[in-house]
């Protein structure tokens, strides 16, 4: 299967953009927007979905790490499988380190997140993007909803299963900010003992941050 690649630059002291994408908006959203169903898509076009993702970077201290954060929104009218690999480089431009992620079933009309762990000598990062449509998993996105609440250093965040079929590996990935700045991210998986949300369950989690926040951003993940 023929994998389609952008090329992904940004500054780990900055927020900035891929050439390929548009600030996406926030999320956060408690219902996922359904995705078209199979007789409504056409033929993969592989160009015309890298074109539609819309791409944000973050660097934010947390935890006692430093990491380099990529959201991309699946604005393409395809399911998608994802992957990102960056590279690290210090100030004087040496090559120290290297990263790959990929997300599987990220369905079309949502966001999905991928976190790397920096050096603490990195400064900057760049790297590329490819995706393929996803074939192989089923996404569970539009079957999910979810509600959060805030308390001391941490939200608790509750996930349901509104579909009729379990929805395995359910992840949470938050950022935290106070104002417009990062400050905090944290992820679990919120699933139950079997590693999945049974339908019609709700799965509880708490998700950290140590320094003072104001708002959050959430990202689910998930298959089957």
């Amino acid at each position: 299967m023929k994998k389609f690649i952008c090329v992904l630059c940004f500054t780990l002291a900055l927020i900035s953009l891929c050439s390929c994408g548009t600030l996406p908006s926030s999320s956060g959203r408690s219902t996922y927007p359904s995705s078209p169903t199979p007789s409504q898509r056409e033929l993969f076009d592989g160009e015309k979905a890298i074109s539609q993702l819309d791409i944000q970077t973050y660097w934010v201290e947390s935890n006692w790490n430093k990491y380099a954060i990529v959201t991309i929104k699946n604005n393409s009218e395809y399911n998608l499988r994802i992957s990102v690999d960056v590279n690290f480089y210090d100030e004087d431009g040496n090559l120290i380190g290297v990263d790959h992620e990929t997300q599987e079933a990220v369905e079309s009309g949502y966001e999905t997140v991928f976190s790397f762990i920096a050096d603490d000598e990195a400064t900057d990062v760049d790297g590329e993007y490819s995706i393929i449509e996803e074939t192989w998993y089923d996404c569970v996105l539009s079957d999910l909803s979810y509600e959060s609440s805030e308390a001391k250093d941490k939200i608790i965040l509750s996930v349901t299963n509104n579909g009729n079929k379990p929805a395995d590996f359910v992840q949470a990935n938050v950022i935290f900010f106070d104002g417009s700045s990062p400050v905090g991210f944290d992820w679990t998986y919120v699933v139950d003992d079997d590693s999945e949300i049974k339908p019609g369950r709700t799965v509880k989690k708490e998700l950290r941050c140590y320094e003072s926040f104001d708002s959050y951003l959430i990202f689910l993940s998930g298959r089957r």
